[in-house]
């Protein structure tokens, strides 16, 4: 089943207005909850650094990777999708969703929102999903529904993320951050050598690409592979995380782009908006 689809009754009304009216009232009935039974900021921050303190969590929490090159290179890093669904779980009082807002033949419109409810305030973001996947033999529509869901459900986690961390105190997602590196630094080995710890590194790299090397690796934090410390490989573990969840392509990550290809939806949009801002 589609839980994105638009329902219709039988005398053509959209189902959609007798749900905004539920969706309403119930939202008046979580806001006055809400005030009624607030957060303990104290303990939710403490728990959340208790999870925090999970080593399946902390090699996950963090994504970082280079933008640019040279003198214009950037380091663009933050909390994953996964520690900011364990902060707003343990925050209380709150909700994130992704909607889809309108279906049409070749593409959607999608919104997604966190709403915290307890101070009534929301962050939200509204795009446009195209149901085109561009690899570099030429691009061809989506048209397998679930296929076109996860297309959805993919870039809609990211700005997802960014809804659910401006939404939340950063002093919050910072100290989350510190609690899983020192985590990750503790428990990274797992009573392994440097040596199985590099090669078990290797191995997850070459299975998002099969063409990634020792060197590239080592190549990340200006060092040879064999020389990689504890703390090199969390720095490594960030730009994994990066890759998988789709912030940069492997490619992008160890400078292997192999010429002209087609833009992301992320570069075809920044290219729209700019266009906007010229008059174009």
């Amino acid at each position: 089943m589609n839980n994105f689809s638009m329902e219709k009754s039988q005398n053509s009304k959209p189902v959609g207005v007798s749900n905004e009216t539920r969706e309403v009232a119930e939202v008046k009935a979580q806001i006055f909850l809400a005030k009624q039974f607030p957060r303990d900021t104290n303990q939710v921050i403490s728990n959340i650094m208790n999870e925090c303190q999970n080593p399946r969590l902390a090699e996950t929490a963090q994504y970082s990777y280079v933008k640019g090159k040279g003198d214009k290179a950037t380091e663009i890093k933050g909390p994953s999708i996964r520690l900011m669904e364990v902060i707003t779980r343990n925050w209380g009082n709150c909700d994130s969703s992704l909607i889809e807002v309108e279906r049409r033949k070749d593409s959607s419109t999608v919104k997604v929102r966190f709403w915290d409810f307890e101070t009534n305030s929301q962050q939200s973001k509204t795009f446009d999903v195209n149901f085109i996947r561009n690899t570099k033999n030429g691009s061809y529509m989506v048209t397998d529904e679930r296929e076109q869901y996860e297309m959805m459900a993919n870039y809609g986690a990211r700005r997802l993320r960014a809804c659910m961390q401006a939404g939340i105190p950063s002093y919050v997602v910072d100290q989350a951050l510190e609690v899983c590196e020192k985590t990750l630094m503790e428990t990274v080995n797992k009573g392994k050598s440097i040596e199985d710890t590099r090669k078990s590194m290797l191995d997850c790299f070459q299975k998002l690409a099969d063409w990634i090397t020792p060197e590239m690796l080592g190549g990340v934090v200006n060092k040879d592979f064999d020389g990689l410390t504890t703390k090199d490989i969390v720095k490594i573990k960030s730009l994994y995380n990066a890759i998988k969840d789709g912030f940069v392509k492997p490619e992008e990550a160890f400078g292997q782009e192999s010429g002209a290809e087609l833009p992301s939806m992320e570069e075809q949009e920044a290219a729209e908006k700019l266009n906007e801002q010229l008059g174009l």
